[in-house]
């Protein structure tokens, strides 16, 4: 009961959160778990997103002028060295709407995969603001 207990309160605490979490499976390349918010984000249901992965919600290349593939496969690389990296990346939705984006990410535990938390917020506003 203490563990189920547990795991309701961690799903509610991962729906409930103000930003998009996923779960990437590094070896698939693709999504294995998203919250509310990640769909939110996307413009795609759960069930659509966890066909996907990071690379089906970008352009070729970033803002600054970075092949985006290239990006995300350094920054995977980092995280699976212990890295906890932060950086910039426009994702672009299912609308096709560029959402300018803080990016974290972080490794997950798990026996025979390599699986990474992705945790976006958009910052599209701030970088208006900015600019």
């Amino acid at each position: 009961a203490a563990l189920r207990e547990s795991e309701e309160r961690y799903r509610a605490l991962v729906e409930h959160a103000p930003e998009a979490i996923m779960v990437v499976d590094v070896d698939l390349g693709r999504f294995v778990d998203a919250n509310a918010h990640a769909e939110k984000l996307f413009g795609v249901p759960r069930e659509r997103l966890l066909t996907m992965g990071p690379l089906d919600f970008c352009s070729e290349s970033q803002a600054s002028g970075r092949d985006s593939s290239d990006l995300l496969e350094e920054e995977q690389r980092k995280v699976l060295e212990g890295e906890t990296p932060v950086f910039d990346f426009t994702l672009v939705d299912a609308h096709g709407r560029e959402v300018h984006c803080q990016t974290r990410l972080s490794r997950l535990p798990a026996a025979d995969r390599r699986l990474i938390r992705m945790t976006t917020t958009d910052i599209s506003e701030l970088k208006m603001l900015q600019e």
